[in-house]
């Protein structure tokens, strides 16, 4: 089992569930590239860019699949990536509150008018502010990697 974090986290997020469930099977969590103990890695990053990353290191890692893919959050966006480009070597997908390629919430509110209700406005303020200061110290681009995940059409039979 391959655990993946969402954006600016670390691998440490995953600790707990790790521990349980290193119990019954492997389990893997890794830093992305200028995260926890990853060096950085060249910028603008994308998902199809750490998917490319974490089949290199499973494979030098010498850590063998077949593989369950989680991913939270962003990770999410990779473990989908992960799983299109080498089908063979996964065996199932679990998303924890991954991130939609399909949703942006500022381009589905209204365009802003002088007389729209405040609670709209200010809502329209944070989600544009939470986008903008977002923690991303690994350098990602978003929109570049949810163009990656809207692009692939099946999974197959592969659970999700």
């Amino acid at each position: 089992m391959i655990l993946d974090a969402g954006m600016g986290d670390t691998s440490e997020v995953w600790r707990q569930v790790q521990e349980a469930v290193s119990e019954f099977t492997c389990v893997c969590s890794y830093d992305h590239a200028g995260r926890g103990q990853s060096d950085p890695g060249p910028t603008p990053r994308t998902s199809q860019t750490i998917a490319t990353e974490l089949h290199a290191l499973l494979r030098h890692a010498h850590i063998p699949g077949p593989y369950i893919f989680v991913g939270h959050s962003f990770g999410g966006y990779n473990a989908r990536l992960y799983a299109s480009q080498y089908p063979e070597e996964v065996v199932g997908l679990i998303l924890v509150d991954s991130a939609s390629p399909h949703l942006d919430l500022v381009a589905v509110l209204p365009p802003e008018r002088p007389e729209e209700n405040q609670g709209i406005r200010q809502v329209r303020r944070v989600l544009i502010q939470e986008t903008q200061e977002m923690d991303n110290p690994e350098g990602i681009d978003p929109a570049e990697s949810a163009a990656q995940v809207r692009a692939i059409t099946s999974f197959g039979a592969l659970p999700l």
